[in-house]
């Protein structure tokens, strides 16, 4: 099992804030750029993965899919120093 850090982008920003409004499911607020810890469940290359990402809310975990590794919104980055900073940064 290998933890990334992944950055949320504005499209999934609206999935969650939809599924959390439709399902009367709660959570802390959640913004594009803010940086979660994930799990990679299917990796297809070195840079492209499916992901569970854990939010802080009782809808955790969401599913990322097909996203790519990068530093943007949207990718996931694996090292060490992305997830600390991620996690103070949330935290």
């Amino acid at each position: 099992m290998m933890f990334v850090a992944y950055k949320l982008n504005e499209g999934d920003v609206e999935l969650i804030n939809h599924t959390r409004n439709s399902k009367s499911v709660s959570g802390n607020s959640v913004n594009a750029g803010d940086v979660y810890p994930a799990v990679i469940v299917r990796q297809w290359t070195l840079n492209s993965a499916n992901l569970r990402v854990f939010l802080d809310g009782n809808d955790s975990p969401y599913w990322a899919t097909s996203r790519v590794r990068g530093l943007g919104n949207g990718n996931w980055d694996p090292s060490e120093e992305a997830l600390k900073a991620g996690l103070a940064d949330n935290g």
